[in-house]
Order: C-alpha cells, then structure tokens, then sequence
C-alpha cells in the first residue's frame, strides 16, 4: 500500500465523522481559546470586504462575520435561517 492510499483513507475518516482536519481544525480551536479576538478581526475584515466590494455583498458579508462570531462564542443558530 503506498501513502497516497493510507492518505485517502484518513481523509475518508475524517469526512465520516465531519471533524475539521489540519488548518480548519487549528483556525477552530483557536477561535474558541480568542473568542473576543475573533469578533473583532472578523468585522475588520467584513469591512474591508464591504468597502472594496462596494458595498454588493453588505448583506452576505454581514451574515458570515455574525456566523464566524457566533462560532467564536460557542452560539449556534438553527438551521435554514
């Protein structure tokens, strides 16, 4: 069996139990330990996003930025809202 085979496999795993592998997992977990950290760096970056887009997306970009920081928080929103 070679590496590229065993490398599958994990992958298989890992989107059968739906845990975040590698950078998803580390971008979680820190966001989690920062939550306050977090908020603010992600309506800076909404911001910016809006500014450049001119203002298109205002409404999607404002809806991630609340969905990144109600992850950082712990708060989860059900789902189809």
């Amino acid at each position: 069996m070679n590496g590229r085979s065993r490398g599958k496999d994990r992958y298989a795993a890992d989107q059968a139990t739906h845990r975040p592998r590698g950078r998803a997992a580390a971008a979680t977990k820190y966001a989690k330990k920062h939550p306050d950290k977090v908020d603010r760096w992600a309506a800076k970056a909404g911001q910016v996003i809006d500014r450049r887009t001119g203002g298109k997306y205002h409404d999607k970009i404002g809806s991630a930025v609340r969905k990144v920081q109600d992850t950082a928080h712990g708060r989860t929103r059900p789902r189809g809202r």
